[in-house]
Order: C-alpha cells, then structure tokens, then sequence
C-alpha cells in the first residue's frame, strides 16, 4: 500500500477564485468514482497553479 505525504501549502486566491476552488473540494470531498476524484482534484490543482503566490513566495508571475 502506498504511503501518502500530506503537504499543505497556503495560497493567496482572489475571492473569485477562491469560492471556484471551494466549490471544488467539497465536491472532491463528495466524490463517488475515481474518475470523479481526478477531475475535481485537476481543477483545483489548475487554479493553485494559476494563483500568485504561494507562502514561501517560490512561485510568482
């Protein structure tokens, strides 16, 4: 069985897309299929990917 890291990071989103990325996990959290699960964790993961800064500021456009 795999062993999972759990890894938080904070992320500043503009209120828009925080209530998009909010949206989202709750219905990962709701998720019947895995398909399900791919999906909804894609599309938070896209709009991390498009925020502006994360904590440790690594990451900026």
């Amino acid at each position: 069985m795999a062993k999972w890291k759990k890894r938080r990071i904070k992320v500043e989103l503009p209120p828009e897309d925080y209530e998009k990325a909010n949206l989202y996990m709750k219905r990962l959290k709701e998720a019947d299929s895995v398909i399900e699960l791919n999906y909804y964790y894609k599309k938070v993961a896209q709009i991390i990917e498009n925020s502006r800064h994360f904590e440790d500021g690594s990451i900026e456009k």
